[in-house]
């Protein structure tokens, strides 16, 4: 019949387009995409938030700053991070001064990626196992010279078309030289090992994230995770607050004014240190959540067959009994995907379900419309031949 070939062909064009999403769909994914995963324990990381003043009331400074790296050093951190780029007013007291207190220090310091070509890099504690896509810029703004005996890594974030920030660079070139992304060289440093990316993808010691894009998707946590492993750097210096020793300390700020806030899939306004902090969770425990390539394959060839399927049942069923077999199968698609998500493992539980539901509506009034037409085919061959009134009460 006529409404099935339909059917078919329904079937078969969501499949194509779930399988090669363009990108409004993509966007919408993505939007499924965000609450799913389940953001890693952030145990034994601290960021320490930098606020508008110091310990003593003053508007915060590079000296403040000095400051309290001194003051975290003594509880011998595993690593330091600076979310913040140490540049300018290179000879001055405050820069000698943190350098200072930077020295000996397993230390990580962030540099943006620029337009205009500059210096050579120092190098970077970063192996490559082939080529990559990674992001690609002429140039890099550095921290100040004094500071190359730590580690320098690109602190840029890069929002998807909506502008949320999913992912953290794995790795970038500046110029010729390959650096590693923050939250890798943080957590590599962390662990005491050197990190590899291949087209494998990133190895941390005995486990390989896969990238997407050169990049590696973290699983945001809520502001009330921020609230409970964040410190101010002012109670710090003032002796308030002390991290704990052996911890992975984070130096940003969720100042408005210092521009680290960024739409992420928990906030419109998460601050940089904190996406830094999930992200290096994620990596020191071995999990991030991943969008796999072939997944949309997966998605559309579900919807394909589960369309010929809802055909096939339907035909043979009742159409109530075929549709609560139906949507047993899209409930076991749905279940299945969102503990898969919630693993780490994206898959849309949503878009699939939603595109069987189009399959099943449009096969329930294809048969409908068809049983009408026979009825009425019946009814007319049976009038030529039997009285009007026996026909309606055959009929009925």
């Amino acid at each position: 019949m006529a409404w099935r070939g339909a059917v078919l062909a329904i079937a078969a064009a969501l499949g194509l387009l779930l399988a090669r999403p363009p990108a409004p769909l993509a966007a919408l994914q993505e939007r499924v995409f965000d609450p799913l995963p389940r953001p890693p324990d952030t145990g034994g990381i601290v960021v320490i938030d930098i606020g508008a003043g110091d310990e003593t009331g003053a508007l915060w400074t590079r000296a403040a700053t000095a400051r309290l790296v001194a003051r975290l050093a003594e509880a011998k951190p595993r690593v330091i991070g600076l979310d913040m780029l140490i540049a300018g007013d290179c000879d001055g007291a405050p820069a000698r001064d943190l350098a200072a207190a930077l020295q000996g220090q397993p230390a990580v310091l962030g540099l943006l990626l620029s337009d205009t070509p500059g210096p050579p890099l120092p190098p970077a504690r970063l192996g490559q196992t082939g080529p990559l896509p990674l992001w690609q810029a002429a140039g890099a703004e550095t921290p100040c010279p004094q500071f190359s005996a730590q580690d320098w890594a690109v602190m840029a974030l890069m929002g998807d078309a909506d502008a949320t920030v999913r992912h953290v660079p794995v790795a970038a070139t500046a110029g010729r030289q390959a650096l590693p992304g923050l939250a890798v060289a943080i957590a590599a440093r962390a662990e005491g090992i050197l990190p590899l990316i291949g087209p494998a993808g990133l190895r941390l010691g005995p486990t390989t994230f896969p990238l997407e894009a050169g990049s590696l998707r973290f699983a945001a946590s809520s502001p009330e995770s921020w609230a409970r492993r964040t410190l101010s750097a002012a109670a710090v210096l003032a002796g308030e607050a002390t991290p704990p020793a052996d911890a992975v300390l984070l130096i940003g700020s969720s100042l408005p004014e210092r521009g680290g806030l960024r739409p992420s899939a928990t906030s419109p306004v998460m601050p940089s240190v904190q996406i830094l902090a999930d992200a290096v969770a994620g990596l020191r425990a071995g999990h991030l959540p991943h969008r796999p390539g072939w997944g949309p394959a997966l998605e559309g060839g579900f919807v394909a067959l589960a369309g010929l399927l809802t055909l096939l049942v339907l035909v043979r069923l009742r159409p109530a009994r075929a549709a609560a077999a139906v949507g047993t199968l899209a409930a076991l698609w749905a279940g299945a995907a969102v503990l898969f998500s919630r693993g780490g493992l994206l898959l849309d539980p949503v878009l699939p379900v939603g595109a069987l539901a189009l399959i099943l509506l449009a096969a329930l009034l294809g048969r409908a419309a068809a049983l009408a037409r026979a009825e009425r085919v019946l009814r007319d061959r049976m009038g030529q031949v039997l009285p009007p009134a026996l026909v309606s009460r055959l009929a009925a």
